[in-house]
């Protein structure tokens, strides 16, 4: 936001200001009805005078526990009752940078922006508002008038409302800002320079701003605004990722039916691919289950050789089969002429098969002993068809 209230606490009284960031105004308030209930962000200033400044060395394992452990270190190095301070504090590195304050000051500050209907959402010692610049390990020593500003290298902090009161200065030279101390403080907290030692908010712990009702409904509002960006976001990946794999599938039928059609061209009208297919496929399996099959002769054939006494001596040379006829002629080798009409009586009782042995021939003298005979096997239903003819 381009606006700021910023209030100044001084000794027994508060100043207002409207703060404009761009470009830089910082105007005093005279009324401060005209403020009222304004829902421009707060932010307080006061004199370092209030507050008590320490530097101590922090194990590593007591950082996670710090707001429990560091009342106890701060305790042995000061004189005040820890209890009623209220505590603010800043890691740097192995040390902790911590600024004590009255707990009934930071009540009283409270309840004075409070009555004015603002609520505040920093508050800053007007010292720690000096930036201590990368490049020097000086003190900063700023005077405005009679007043001195100090903030040390290490980040004590010092507010002297006596320029006679300032003491003997041996690391930082005194400088004189060409504005007054609102003016800036005023410009530290709208352009929040880059510092070794950052301004310590004191609204923490117990104090820490509380979030107002239109903050609350803001930021409902913007988890709203994400939520309905993450359903917009899913909700098109669903879209694009359906589209997707409908295209997908769009491709993948028109490739099993130009497959279907390539085994199957008779079948002009395709309604159910798959039922379609497996109709063909019950169909053909039905045939091969026919006992006239190809497969069901051979498979005859074999068990007949294996039930033959002389099952080693037979040799299957070749096979002729016509289908239309269901005639299968085997053309074998064997010992004996007894050994083939073993076969043909084994083939004809087992399996209820018409078998004839209709020629036997002595092999040649380079074939070796033996005969080479020649078996029609045909099944039962197609000798049958053909006797009907």
């Amino acid at each position: 936001m381009n606006k700021l209230i910023l209030v100044f606490f001084e000794a027994n009284n508060h100043k207002l200001y409207l703060l404009e960031k761009d470009p830089f105004i910082l105007t005093l308030i005279q009324d401060a009805e005209s403020i009222k209930d304004s829902s421009y962000p707060v932010v307080g200033v006061l004199s370092a005078a209030l507050v008590a400044t320490h530097i101590c060395k922090v194990p590593a394992k007591h950082k996670r526990y710090l707001y429990k452990t560091l009342p106890f270190m701060l305790e042995e190095g000061t004189a005040l009752e820890i209890e009623t301070q209220h505590i603010a504090s800043q890691i740097q590195g192995d040390h902790v940078r911590a600024i004590m304050i009255y707990q009934h000051s930071m009540e009283s500050i409270i309840q004075q922006v409070a009555n004015l209907g603002l609520k505040l959402q920093a508050l800053y010692a007007d010292a720690d508002l000096i930036p201590i610049p990368a490049s020097s390990a000086a003190d900063q020593v700023l005077r405005f008038n009679e007043i001195c500003l100090i903030k040390t290298a290490e980040g004590l902090l010092a507010h002297i409302d006596n320029i006679n009161q300032l003491p003997d200065l041996t690391d930082g030279e005194i400088q004189t800002p060409n504005c007054s101390r609102q003016n800036y403080c005023a410009t530290a907290i709208a352009g929040q320079p880059e510092s070794e030692q950052p301004a310590i908010n004191l609204l923490q712990g117990q104090f820490a701003p509380q979030s107002t009702m239109i903050q609350r409904i803001g930021m409902l509002k913007r988890l709203l605004v994400a939520i309905g960006l993450i359903t917009i976001i899913q909700l098109l990946y669903w879209g694009i990722t359906g589209s997707y794999f409908d295209h997908q599938a769009e491709q993948l039928d028109t490739q099993s039916a130009q497959t279907y059609l390539s085994y199957f061209p008779n079948d002009k009208t395709i309604v159910d691919i798959q039922r379609q297919a497996q109709g063909h496929i019950n169909r053909a399996s039905a045939i091969n289950n026919d006992d006239s099959s190809f497969i069901a002769l051979v498979a005859y054939l074999g068990e007949g050789i294996q039930q033959n006494p002389d099952a080693k001596s037979l040799l299957v040379k070749s096979i002729k089969w016509q289908r239309r006829k269901g005639e299968f002629a085997v053309e074998i080798d064997a010992d004996n002429i007894a050994a083939l009409e073993e076969l043909e009586s084994n083939l004809k009782q087992a399996n209820q098969l018409v078998v004839d042995l209709n020629q036997v021939n002595q092999r040649n003298k380079n074939s070796g002993q033996g005969v080479t005979g020649r078996l029609t096997i045909v099944a039962g239903q197609h000798k049958r068809q053909g006797n009907n003819l």
